[in-house]
């Protein structure tokens, strides 16, 4: 092969290694191999790139684990902020949503809160195990997201108490509704792998900037109105008054 041929064959070889096509690496150590030694030119230029391309598959393996350390990392962060239960975000990142959304609220556009307390399940995890307990938590997540728009929020707070920030509504009777909605889907007969569990829920429901401007005024103002809820029968909702607090 002639000096032109081996530089041709040599750049082509190159691109293929660049372009990480399968075997290129091997072909160009085979092609150093096999480069006559009378074309010192040709020889020196293929090892030089042959360490380029070690060195370039060095720095890609270190990119590589760089990517899946961050990536991992990254798993952990949004575990942390999620039950991993239900998948749903978990309490601390309840708080951050909240916050934010308190912030940019008015009268013309409103927050609500809705502090969600299920009813008799403590007699699910007494009865029937607490395998039966988290299925039905699994069960009861779905069903209140299905009656949510995308851009609600529905969260665990833990055990068995959950929360949604509502926003985009026109009116506190279109809460009133969706505390409605997931109250029936709650009530529901829930199949469970040993037998049928049945649950119900306590709503409060309070409004910001209506009832409170601080997240944390708000939340307690629902958390009173959903014990009102209890004390009234349960498997119903209340909305905050000034009366309860």
């Amino acid at each position: 092969m002639s000096h032109t041929d081996n530089i041709k064959k040599l750049i082509s070889i190159t691109d293929n290694v660049f372009n990480l096509q399968p075997s290129a690496s091997e072909e160009l150590i085979a092609f150093i191999n096999r480069t006559d030694s009378s074309d010192p030119l040709v020889s020196q230029l293929a090892e030089n790139i042959s360490m380029l391309t070690v060195q370039k598959d060095v720095y890609a393996l270190r990119l590589e684990n760089m990517i899946e350390d961050f990536l991992l990392a990254q798993k952990k962060i949004d575990e942390a902020k999620h039950d991993p239960l239900t998948g749903l975000p978990n309490r601390a990142l309840f708080h951050s949503f909240l916050e934010e959304k308190c912030l940019t609220c008015s009268r013309t556009e409103p927050v609500g809160l809705l502090f969600i307390d299920l009813d008799k399940f403590k007699n699910i995890n007494d009865t029937m195990g607490h395998d039966a307990g988290d299925e039905i938590l699994k069960s009861a997540a779905q069903r209140m997201e299905r009656n949510l728009k995308k851009e609600d929020i529905l969260c665990r707070m833990g055990g068995d108490e959950f929360t949604i920030i509502l926003s985009g509504f026109s009116s506190s009777s279109q809460v009133e509704k969706i505390a409605g909605r997931i109250i029936a889907q709650l009530c529901k007969p829930f199949k469970l792998n040993n037998g049928i569990g049945l649950i119900g829920a306590s709503i409060g429901i309070s409004f910001c900037p209506m009832d409170a401007e601080a997240p944390v005024s708000l939340i307690k103002n629902a958390d009173i109105a959903m014990y009102k809820a209890k004390a009234n029968g349960r498997n119903r909702y209340e909305l905050f008054s000034s009366r309860y607090a």
